[in-house]
């Protein structure tokens, strides 16, 4: 094991609390500490889920936008036979997500394919665009522009800022095309694909017509990413329109967009719904990976702009209908793994979410097996992000169906979950995850608990999120054949300790690796 374990020093006396509730709380302490009984069970985190039941979700963002530091989410809907509400889910910090849209998110009734969050104003917080598509006659398909007070209460800025338009938009990137410092956005369209630039206060012009190729294929997919590696954010399309080509368009700095060179790209008629550019094989450009109906494909960049398919060496062979694609760091090595959000099509595929580990060099074998939920979700959007703060990646999904539920897959790496609700005469229940570890090593958690929480950075583990006064539990040995330990606390059965905050927190051994804080643990005892 990299490293130490530090101490910690615990001490029960340094809130402002009254003599007789600082008496009750550290009799509650001791009897923690005294009581823990450990123990070996395994549970499915049935108290941190994802958002949306009954949404037909076809996109999601995660991202800050209320400034509390944890990931909070947007989820872009079509509805059910006709547009559906854009939601806006707040983090708690743990994981746990609260439907904020009723209070700030304007009222739209829209067929949303596409969402973004980014800061098109220059103000210092995220912004959100939506693109959408038309039902004739019935619901509009202007994109939309929602502009963020710092706070996460968006409002509708798209009648001054945003160009008229009635496209059916499946996908849109935002990014500083033109290099005047300010983020512009592509849109993909059934038709022409759209190009508008920032004035830098978030008001955007069309300039599609003088800098964009003409083009007429249905695009389900749009990335921006410096390929060729001369500064500027070039510009990968995924079509997916009686299989044509995908599109490579070069930038020349200033925002114009020309086709890259032929054999730039590999000739390809695959049905794209998803495309990703990033550097997947380590050596510094970026390299493409496209989810189709069909096989997935895997392309190499010379690091010239220069894609070449190693598909068949390389990716796992699959028959899955992709809509969505992930790429982060899944296991905590260092490169980039892929995950794969598909849709069941008529009983010739499942529908199951993919799990793609990379070695390193670019090399992907599939983990799902062993790694991933069985699912059989109709799935159209992955993103990934550490919403639990416990210092890895999760995934959220975004399905569609009419009972579908939006998901969200917690990374088990080094989770500190509580699985039961905290009562007064009941066990208090600590789960610890440290999964895929080395056949017979020696593997812990050494847990602690505090009636509030707080924020102290102590390197290299992590932020200590418990304030003091802390409460040693006894430690959680991790069997590697399991991947998780438990230790059960009994709550006495005293009324007074209704309410009564609690929150635990772990460091979190693995082997060989170094020791780290898993994320809070909060709530109130019932």
């Amino acid at each position: 094991m990299q490293g130490s374990v530090p101490s910690v020093a615990l001490t029960l006396s340094r809130h402002r609390v009254s003599p007789t509730r600082a008496l009750r709380l550290a009799a509650l302490a001791s009897i923690l500490a005294a009581s823990a009984v450990a123990q070996l069970q395994f549970e499915e985190l049935p108290r941190t889920g994802g958002a949306g039941a009954g949404d037909y979700t076809h996109a999601l963002a995660l991202g800050d936008v209320d400034g509390d530091g944890d990931l909070d989410l947007v989820v872009g809907n079509s509805g059910f036979l006709g547009g559906g509400q854009t939601r806006l889910y707040f983090n708690d910090g743990a994981g746990r997500f609260s439907d904020e849209t009723a209070t700030r998110l304007p009222v739209d009734h829209q067929i949303t394919r596409a969402v973004a969050l980014g800061d098109v104003d220059g103000d210092g917080d995220l912004d959100l665009v939506i693109g959408n598509s038309p039902i004739y006659g019935t619901v509009t398909g202007q994109n939309r522009l929602y502009l963020n007070d710092g706070t996460g209460t968006f409002s509708d800025g798209t009648a001054t800022r945003m160009p008229v338009d009635e496209e059916a938009s499946t996908s849109v990137a935002l990014g500083d095309v033109d290099g005047d410092g300010d983020l512009d956005l592509v849109i993909g369209n059934g038709g022409q694909n759209r190009l508008y630039l920032n004035d830098g206060t978030g008001t955007f012009s069309d300039v599609t017509a003088s800098q964009m190729p003409v083009d007429g294929v249905w695009t389900y997919a749009v990335a921006l990413g410096d390929v060729d590696r001369d500064g500027d954010l070039d510009l990968m399309l995924g079509c997916s329109d009686f299989f044509p080509q995908n599109r490579l368009y070069l930038n020349n700095g200033a925002g114009t967009f020309s086709p890259a060179p032929a054999g730039a790209l590999p000739v390809d008629y695959d049905l794209t719904q998803s495309v990703l550019l990033d550097d997947v094989d380590g050596d510094g450009d970026l390299d493409l990976v496209t989810g189709n109906n069909g096989q997935n494909r895997l392309y190499l960049n010379s690091g010239a702009g220069v894609f070449s398919d190693v598909t068949t060496s390389r990716l796992p062979v699959d028959a899955d209908n992709t809509t969505a694609l992930a790429l982060g760091d899944i296991d905590g090595d260092g490169d980039l793994d892929l995950v794969i959000g598909n849709m069941p099509v008529y009983q010739q595929n499942t529908g199951q979410t993919r799990l793609y580990r990379n070695d390193g060099t670019g090399m992907f074998t599939d983990a799902t097996a062993n790694r991933m939920p069985v699912d059989v979700d109709v799935t159209r959007g992955v993103a990934l992000g550490d919403v639990d703060g416990d210092g890895d990646l999760d995934v959220v999904l975004g399905n569609t169906s009419v009972l579908g539920q939006n998901r969200l897959y917690v990374n088990l790496q080094r989770q500190l979950h509580a699985p039961l609700e905290l009562r007064i005469g009941q066990n208090y229940v600590l789960d610890a995850y440290l999964r895929h570890q080395p056949a017979g090593a020696s593997t812990f958690a050494l847990p602690v608990a505090s009636f509030a929480p707080a924020s102290l950075a102590i390197p290299p583990y992590g932020t200590l999120g418990l304030a003091q006064p802390l409460i040693t539990l006894p430690l959680i040995t991790i069997p590697s054949g399991t991947g998780v330990g438990s230790l059960s606390l009994l709550i006495p059965n005293f009324p007074w300790l209704v309410g009564v905050p609690l929150y635990s927190q772990a460091l979190m051994v693995p082997y060989p690796f170094q020791a780290s804080f898993s994320g809070v643990v909060g709530d109130r005892i019932q």
